[in-house]
C-alpha cells in the first residue's frame, strides 16, 4: 500500500492534534494530583480516538472534506476537546483573581 501525500498530511495534522491535547492531559493530571481536585484527565483520551476515527474516514476517501460522517467525528471529538479544555479551565482559575 503507498500513501499519497493527502494521507501523509492527514497523518501528520492527528499526530500534531494529538500531541497537543497529551500535553494538556498531563497539565490535567498534575494539577488534580496537587490540588486534589477532579479534572477528568483520562477522557482526554476521547478526541484524539474520534479525530483518529475521521482521520481514517477521510484517509479511506482521499479527501480533506466534505464527509458528512468525517465532519461529524471532527465535529464531535472537537466539542468533547472544548467542554474538557473549558471545564480544566475553569477548575484551575476558579476563584482567582
Amino acid at each position: 500500500m503507498i500513501l499519497n501525500l493527502n494521507q501523509v498530511f492527514l497523518f501528520v495534522g492527528w499526530l500534531a492534534a494529538t500531541g497537543l491535547i497529551y500535553i494538556l492531559a498531563l497539565i490535567a493530571r498534575f494539577y488534580e494530583i496537587n490540588s486534589g481536585e477532579k479534572t477528568y484527565y483520562r477522557f482526554f483520551v476521547m478526541p484524539p480516538v474520534v479525530f483518529g476515527a475521521a482521520t481514517a474516514r477521510y484517509s479511506s476517501l482521499n479527501q480533506w472534506g466534505g464527509d458528512w460522517l468525517g465532519d461529524i467525528l471532527l465535529f464531535m471529538g472537537g466539542a468533547v476537546l472544548l467542554g474538557l479544555c473549558y471545564y480544566l479551565y475553569h477548575r484551575m482559575t476558579s476563584g482567582r483573581p
